[in-house]
């Protein structure tokens, strides 16, 4: 069973996972409410509990994957079906409309623009300060409709200006699902070949002249990856060899044999 740590911008999303993870029976799903702001808090705060795979959306996953490495962060998409409806809804308000979000979403809106024709202004923003300044500006040209992410839904509301939520369906969180269980079992997978490799390359008969110059390991004899005699030169960073005597070094990513 994959454990997942959820952070998401709304607390529909955060339902909408925990509904779709109860009828899963190969994930254990923690999932809090946050956006880019509150995500490194709730991350710190949950790090004890040794999740496999975090699961966020936009500029929050974006800021996850700056701070931690040790745990894949998947970004839940958000799909061409959510755009085109968001997109029919603010058209048919009859005002000019816009979208404004990170650049995950407005990306997301600039390649629907392509493939459909439509024609409205899409806006990219990078921090919360150009978010606020980019909804003045659209309420001063006086658009009466903007397709927000998060962050930006939240501050078109508290200044009065209608705004559309693109919010990320079922499908999309099914998906994202499906992508942490096997990027799970990926990283589990390389950890353990990892291990083995730590622990099987036990130096042997190192030569303190010659170790000097050499790449700090040696390798003993497990399964046979290429034969001695198919070696000519060529450089390598890792290898296994056996039926073999004597102990090989790598220098400079060449073979080398020590008598």
């Amino acid at each position: 069973m994959t454990k997942i740590l959820g952070i998401v911008p709304y607390s529909e999303m955060k339902e909408r996972m925990l509904t779709i993870a109860s009828e899963r029976n190969d994930v254990r799903l923690d999932v809090f409410v946050g956006d880019y702001r509150d995500c490194i808090r709730i991350l710190e705060e949950n790090l004890s509990q040794n999740y496999e795979v975090i699961l966020s959306r936009g500029a929050t996953a974006t800021e996850l994957r700056k701070r931690i490495h040790s745990v894949p962060v998947i970004d839940i998409p958000v799909s061409a079906f959510d755009l085109i409806a968001a997109v029919r809804l603010a058209r048919n308000s009859g005002t000019k409309y816009a979208a404004v979000g990170f650049t995950s979403i407005a990306s997301d809106f600039q390649k629907l623009k392509e493939l459909t024709g439509d024609d409205f202004p899409v806006y990219s923003v990078s921090s919360e300060e150009e978010t606020i300044r980019v909804l003045e500006e659209r309420k001063a040209e006086g658009f009466g409709m903007l397709l927000c992410g998060a962050v930006a839904y939240e501050h078109a509301l508290l200044m009065g200006i209608p705004a559309i939520l693109i919010s990320s369906g079922s499908e999309c969180i099914r998906q994202a699902f499906d992508q942490a269980v096997l990027t799970a079992g990926y990283y589990k997978k390389m950890n353990e070949e990892q291990f083995f490799i730590k622990t099987s390359f036990v130096p042997r008969r190192i030569r303190p002249s010659f170790f000097k110059r050499t790449v700090s390991f040696c390798l003993p004899q497990p399964p046979i990856l290429f034969r001695k005699n198919s070696v000519k030169n060529q450089k390598r960073k890792s290898v296994w060899l056996s039926n073999m005597e004597n102990v090989l070094f790598i220098r400079n990513f060449r073979i080398f044999s020590i008598p």
